[in-house]
């Protein structure tokens, strides 16, 4: 058996700024390692950052309209908090602040910001739920996420920020359970489909899929792409873990441990190219940088593809909790 047999898939989330062209993406693999990294969408660079040993629930993640704060849902399922809300620096899981939770409905929730306001946090958790530990930043206020805030899984509060950032469902699918040792433990057919269309070309529209739940030695959400123009199959993704439109227009899409960029050209995508190949890296230990502990302080970050070797594959455990 070779080792591209062995080593364990590589699955890639990402997260938008909604202003600015941060992005962080959420590495899993093995299952129960998560690696963060930042990625400069206006340059392509890319900088690794820690490591988290345990699950961080992608879908119930936001990141602040700047893509300076992250607010993250994970479980080590160890004491003394089991699972827990936290707010950090991109690439850093090192909280700032964090609110022990203990079991795995709802958690995590979502950051806004009204014009240069202070950073405002709708937290997923049920009232009296995990007392806050660290220190917020100055005039940050901290309020529940809707009427049901912290019950649900990755319903409703990803939901809610897939339509704030522009998807709408296109078609809520047929779902089928099928027993625990079928391939996909449930199916979707037709597929609950979410659409957005393109900023910039609305003929362009990008399709995410969801064809089932719980693949056998495969994601947990099984996901296709596609794009159509005016209606009319136009690019098929295929089986996908993300895919979304840049501010500008790009289409962008992971694949295989792997990302890639279609560039928007005078209302035409380009052929694809790849960013970057994330599938090799491996666990390291990162400590926090001084600023990475601090809420606004400007942090220090090497590039990935510029780096010095020793520093390329370092990453780490969060600080705290």
């Amino acid at each position: 058996m070779n080792d591209s047999q062995t080593r364990p898939q590589a699955r890639l989330s990402v997260l938008l700024a909604q202003a600015s062209d941060v992005a962080v993406i959420l590495r899993r693999g093995p299952s129960k390692q998560v690696l963060m990294i930042r990625w400069a969408r206006d340059t392509d660079r890319f900088y690794l950052g820690q490591w988290f040993k345990g699950r961080v629930y992608e879908c119930r993640c936001d990141l602040s309209p700047d893509g300076e704060q992250l607010i993250y849902f994970a479980a080590n399922q160890r004491e003394p908090h089991f699972s827990w809300t936290a707010i950090s620096r991109p690439p850093y899981f090192t909280a700032l602040a964090y609110w022990p939770k203990g079991d795995c409905w709802g958690g995590g929730g979502a950051l806004t910001r009204s014009g240069s306001g202070p950073l405002q946090v709708q937290l997923n958790h049920r009232k009296g739920q995990g007392k806050r530990i660290g220190k917020l930043a100055p005039g940050m206020k901290v309020g529940p996420f809707g009427e049901h805030s912290g019950w649900g899984e990755d319903s409703p509060i990803h939901d809610h920020l897939l339509q704030r950032g522009g998807w709408r469902q296109s078609n809520a699918g047929t779902e089928c359970k099928n027993s625990h040792n079928a391939p996909i433990w449930i199916t979707y057919e037709p597929p609950l489909t979410w659409s957005r269309t393109n900023p910039l070309a609305p003929a362009l529209v990008l399709h995410a899929d969801l064809v089932g739940i719980g693949q056998r030695q495969g994601p947990w959400r099984v996901l296709r792409h596609r794009v159509t123009e005016s209606g009319e199959l136009m690019a098929d993704i295929g089986q996908s873990d993300w895919a979304d439109w840049d501010r500008n227009g790009d289409l962008l899409y992971a694949v295989d441990g792997k990302l890639f960029r279609r560039a928007l050209l005078q209302g035409r995508l380009q052929p694809g190219r790849q960013l970057v190949d994330l599938s090799d890296l491996r666990f390291r230990e990162l400590p926090p940088s001084e600023a990475a502990q601090c809420w606004f302080d400007p942090l220090d970050l090497v590039p990935l593809l510029h780096a010095p070797a020793q520093v390329e594959f370092q990453a780490t455990l969060p600080v705290a909790p």
